[in-house]
């Protein structure tokens, strides 16, 4: 089960970066989180979009101004409605909805998340898909 889940998130189609926020929110810095609040997840998505203007990549027109007008509420409503959608559609059972939070991991994860090896996987998994927007940001910007 492990192996399958971290094969997931190392494939999971990025036509955008939304999912990266949520993965990260998931990994919470090697302590890796059964259920994600809201609250959470909020804090995670917007400290995502405010690094490396991340924020650029909302929409075609978005202005920095823009960007900080987004209210919780606001930012909220498209993670659920994005990726976590996507994540608990396509996710082959490993992502959840659970009352009272913004996306959870399927209980049968809960002995593996507790694994270091398992941790440091999912870092790796998850900094290489970062590093990889950020490459195919850049040579966007060199072709076009």
């Amino acid at each position: 089960m492990c192996h399958e889940f971290i094969k997931l998130i190392e494939n999971t189609n990025m036509t955008k970066v939304y999912k990266m926020p949520v993965l990260q929110a998931i990994y919470n810095d090697s302590d890796i989180r059964m259920e994600v609040t809201n609250e959470e997840i909020v804090d995670c998505w917007k400290a995502f979009f405010d690094a490396n203007e991340n924020w650029r990549d909302f929409d075609s027109d978005m202005t920095y101004e823009k960007y900080r007008n987004i209210t919780d509420k606001a930012h909220l409503k498209k993670i659920i409605q994005m990726p976590v959608n996507f994540l608990i559609k396509s996710g082959d059972g490993f992502f959840c909805k659970k009352e009272g939070y913004a996306i959870a991991l399927n209980d049968d994860l809960k002995d593996v998340v507790k694994k270091e090896a398992f941790a440091e996987q999912m870092r790796d998994v998850v900094e290489y898909r970062v590093l990889d927007y950020y490459q195919r940001r850049y040579d966007r910007k060199k072709s076009g």
